[in-house]
């Protein structure tokens, strides 16, 4: 199941990089090898949860206020 790997490479992506590019999110993906062809909504997934994440840090930071 190559969709496991994918999640925890995007993991550690946006861990490291909360921004991360179309052309980095690629490059981070690159070492997993994908048959079953989740390749572009994996993509769009770390593009939608990197353009959520200061969402949910302005909400924690709200919250230890």
């Amino acid at each position: 199941d190559c969709q496991s790997g994918q999640i925890m490479t995007a993991a550690a992506l946006l861990d490291e990089n909360p921004s991360p590019t179309e052309a980095e999110i690629d490059t981070a993906l690159s070492g997993n090898i994908c048959r079953c062809g989740c390749y572009p909504r994996i993509k769009k997934a770390v593009l939608a949860a990197s353009s959520a994440q200061p969402l949910f840090r302005n909400a924690a930071l709200a919250q230890e206020a």
